[in-house]
């Protein structure tokens, strides 16, 4: 299986990736790498079972951030769907290294075409934990392999 090489993320903003982090390790939080923001109208418009299929998880019962992108930018009080925000909260450069970060093509889920909907909540805080310790974006093939 292909690694791909960690992208190097010299300006990494490790106080605010931390913040992140605690959001997303907390369980009360919603979490998808699917979706930037889930918004009222898919809670409307999606029944519970659908909502799960399509996003990976339960349905929230309000409207709420999702991935990291739309936890950062929570955090830092920008309430729009702003992928530069995010990367710049996260000292990230727009769209070199956040690309990286936002959107992984990871190898494990190449049999489901790449569906962000796979990535959990676990490999996600690994590979923010990893960027804090090492100042790289690396979502290893191996999740075990922090």
């Amino acid at each position: 299986m292909a690694t791909a090489k960690p992208t190097p993320a010299p300006n990494a903003n490790r106080q605010n990736i931390d913040l992140v982090i605690d959001a997303i390790r907390n369980p009360g939080n919603f979490f998808s790498m699917k979706q930037f923001w889930v918004d009222p109208d898919f809670l409307t418009c999606l029944d519970d079972a659908l909502f799960l299929k399509v996003y990976g998880a339960a349905k929230p019962p309000a409207a709420t951030p999702a991935c990291i992108a739309g936890w950062a930018n929570s955090i830092a009080g920008n309430h729009l769907k702003d992928e530069r925000g995010a990367a710049e909260f996260l000292g990230l450069a727009f769209p070199a290294e956040s690309e990286k970060l936002f959107r992984p093509r990871l190898e494990r889920y190449k049999d489901v075409k790449y569906d962000l909907s796979h990535v959990t909540r676990e490999e996600t805080i690994e590979a923010l934990e990893r960027l804090v310790a090492t100042g790289q974006i690396d979502w290893s093939e191996d999740p075990q392999a922090a």
